[in-house]
C-alpha cells in the first residue's frame, strides 16, 4: 500500500503553480501532464513559482513611503522590470509611466495615488497612497 503524498504542479513555462494534489507515487506523473513539473510538497500561489530550476519564492512586494516632502524622489528600483506605474494627484492628473523610469519627482503637495502593476512572478496590481507637503 502507498502513502499519499502531496505535490505541486507548475506549468514550466509560466512558472504559475497549476495545482497540488495528493496522490501515489505511482499516480504523480499520470497526472502530469506536457509542459508541467512537479514537485513533492504544498506550494502556495502566493508564495511561490517555478523559476525554471524549482519551486522558488516570490519576490516581496515593494514598500513605498507613506509620506514625503516636496520636492520628493519616488524612487521605483524595486518595482520589477516592465511594471506599470499610474500616478494621478487629488485633481484627476493622471502620468503612466514604467519602473524603467524612476524616480519621479512630485514637486507639488497633495495626496498622490499610485497604481503598480508588476510581472510576474512579482505580485500583480495594488494601490497606494502618497502624502506630499511643503516643507
Amino acid at each position: 500500500m502507498s502513502l499519499n503524498i502531496a505535490v505541486g504542479i507548475f506549468n514550466a513555462t509560466t512558472g504559475f503553480l497549476t495545482g497540488t494534489l495528493r496522490v501515489t507515487p505511482e499516480e504523480i506523473e499520470m497526472n502530469v501532464e506536457p509542459g508541467e513539473v512537479w514537485f513533492e510538497g504544498i506550494y502556495d500561489p502566493e508564495k511561490h513559482w517555478y523559476d525554471g530550476t524549482g519551486p522558488a519564492a516570490r519576490p516581496a512586494r515593494v514598500e513605498l513611503p507613506e509620506a514625503g516632502v516636496a520636492p520628493f524622489d519616488l524612487i521605483l528600483d524595486g518595482l520589477s522590470p516592465g511594471a506599470a506605474i499610474a500616478i494621478a494627484n487629488e485633481a484627476g492628473d493622471e502620468l503612466v509611466l514604467t519602473a524603467a523610469e524612476g524616480p519621479l519627482t512630485l514637486t507639488d503637495a497633495g495626496v498622490y495615488t499610485i497604481k503598480v502593476d508588476e510581472v510576474f512572478p512579482h505580485h500583480s496590481i495594488f494601490q497606494h497612497k502618497i502624502t506630499v507637503t511643503h516643507a
